[in-house]
Formats: structure tokens, sequence, C-alpha cells
């Protein structure tokens, strides 16, 4: 059985100065902290400079946390702070033009249409993410990274039986966001 078997006791051993603690922590939640970032469309370095600075402010604001079972939750906000400070900051330094900006010619393979439908089922399901409950958030991370159901009960606090239902229901709220910008 895992050395830190709830997140109330991962985050007690982190503020007790516990390394191993802080690594599971990282290994726990980066993906989480990765999928926030990327949702606002970040390219890669600029996702590993919110996950840096995510990771930072968590280190430094920590022992503010008044319910260390809501550390998701807490995370989540962060990291979606972050990743508005990191765009916001990005946008006021920008060129009024650059090569970058060019729209990229598509193959013609490739239709023009398709890219364009392809781009904007891409945004629907990223803003319908960032709209699902911070655990649901993190569940459906958990996942994409398949994990067992066992590891997600763990991580989660709940029983292995529950975590079907409950990723049905995450699932059903997912798609019940997408309907609604259809």
């Amino acid at each position: 059985m895992e050395r830190y078997s709830t997140t109330t006791d991962l985050v007690t051993a982190c503020l007790n100065d516990d390394e191993q603690a802080w690594h599971h922590l990282v290994i726990r939640y980066a993906p989480l902290v990765w999928s926030i970032a990327r949702a606002h469309r970040l390219s890669a370095a600029d996702s590993e400079d919110v996950s840096q600075a995510t990771w930072m402010r968590l280190w430094r604001n920590l022992p503010g946390l008044r319910d260390p079972a809501r550390l998701t939750e807490w995370l989540s906000v962060i990291a979606k702070r972050e990743s508005l400070r990191h765009l916001n900051a990005a946008s006021r330094h920008a060129l009024a033009w650059s090569p970058d900006a060019l729209v990229r010619i598509p193959d013609e393979a490739e239709s023009v249409e398709g890219h364009v439908l392809a781009e904007h089922r891409d945004d629907q399901l990223s803003r319908a993410l960032l709209a699902l409950p911070p655990r649901c958030q993190h569940m459906l991370s958990l996942f994409v990274e398949n994990r067992t159901y066992e590891q997600v009960a763990t991580d989660l606090e709940v029983s292995a039986s529950s975590v079907g239902p409950l990723r049905n229901r995450c699932i059903a709220h997912l798609r019940a966001l997408l309907d609604e910008t259809d």
C-alpha cells in the first residue's frame, strides 16, 4: 500500500518537509497542472513555465491550505491563474506582427474545412473540460494517464466501486457541456 494513502496524509508529510512526499505530490498532480496549462492553448514550453510557477506558488502557500483534502481544487485554481497570468504577460509583449502569426497553408491532402472543424472541436473540448468541476477534471486526467480504478480511488479518496459511477457522471457532464456549445 502506498505510504501516502490519502491527499491529507500527503499534504501533512509535505508540510513536515518530507522530500519524498513532495516528489509523490508532484508525480500525482503534474498531469492535472499540465492539462490545465495546455487547455489554455499554451505551447509545451509555456506550459512548462506555468507548471513551474504553479509548483512554486504551491510550495510557498501550502501552509495556508485550510482543508488538505481539497488540494486538487486548490491546485487547479493556482494552475488556471498562472495560465491566465502567462497569457496576459505574453499578450502585452507580443509584437504587432510576427511570422508566427501567418496562417499555415494546408497540404492539398487536407481540407481547409476539415482543419477548421478540427480546431473548432478541440476548442470546444478544451472549454468544456475547463468548465467541469475540478474533481471531474482531475478524475479524467487520471484516466488519460491510464491509471487503474484502484489508483484513481486512492487518489480521490473514494472506494474503487464508486469510481465507475463517478467517471460516468463526469463524462455525462462533459457531454452536456459539449451539447450546450452546439
